[in-house]
């Protein structure tokens, strides 16, 4: 059961009728060029889709870039790999070179590395450096991470077919995208949440008459 935060949040998202996502079409055509050019694939564990982006840019500009796109109305994020089995499944669909941005960052506070996206945004997920403790689930290479302060410090994670690394800002990068297409029973209270919402709107215009 999602929060009743996230509930109320994700219903907005996908009824709002300002919101200006671009619908991601496959093979990367759509009206604003997408820069995701593998068709997202469906993980059956979570119900979410993954993509990646071919160009090599900061986290920065990833996170931008990626977050006005959506895929069957849902909008893309910067992926949050939270489990073992989504880690495995992304091993097998990232190319076996090359790493890419996910979303995770601590750069507001040194040593608490956060999800900064998706569902989880927020949310801890590991706390220190190289010796440090995950609070949930975490896959860092054996070295990471260090924060190797002679590239000024690393505050944002890439993945990689071996695992997780901190890079630097001025590091760059292509991007894993994740779609975090809600299950069909998240669908039902959206559409009850939707209506509740309506009534409260409703109810306020009238009140204000």
């Amino acid at each position: 059961m999602i929060s009743f935060i996230r509930f109320v949040a994700l219903a907005w998202c996908l009824c709002s009728p300002n919101w200006a996502w671009a619908e991601y079409y496959c093979g990367g055509s759509g009206p604003r060029g997408s820069p995701v050019k593998p068709c997202p694939r469906f993980n059956p564990d979570n119900g979410h889709y993954y993509a990646y982006t071919t160009a090599a840019v900061s986290w920065d500009a990833a996170r931008t870039e990626i977050e006005v796109y959506s895929f069957l109305g849902v909008p893309g994020h910067l992926a949050t790999i939270t489990t073992a089995q989504e880690s495995a499944f992304l091993d097998e669909f990232q190319p076996p070179t090359g790493r890419f941005w996910i979303g995770a960052s601590d750069a507001e506070v040194e040593g608490e590395w956060r999800w900064t996206a998706g569902p989880e945004a927020g949310e801890l997920f590991w706390l220190g450096g190289v010796d440090g403790t995950a609070v949930t689930y975490a896959n860092w290479i054996d070295e990471a991470p260090n924060n190797n302060l002679s590239y000024g410090g690393q505050d944002y994670a890439t993945t990689s077919s071996t695992g997780w690394n901190d890079a630097e800002t001025r590091f760059v990068a292509a991007a894993l995208v994740e779609f975090s297409v809600p299950e069909p029973s998240t669908y039902g209270l959206l559409a009850i949440g939707g209506a509740a919402l309506a009534v409260v709107a409703r109810r306020r215009r009238a009140n204000s008459d």
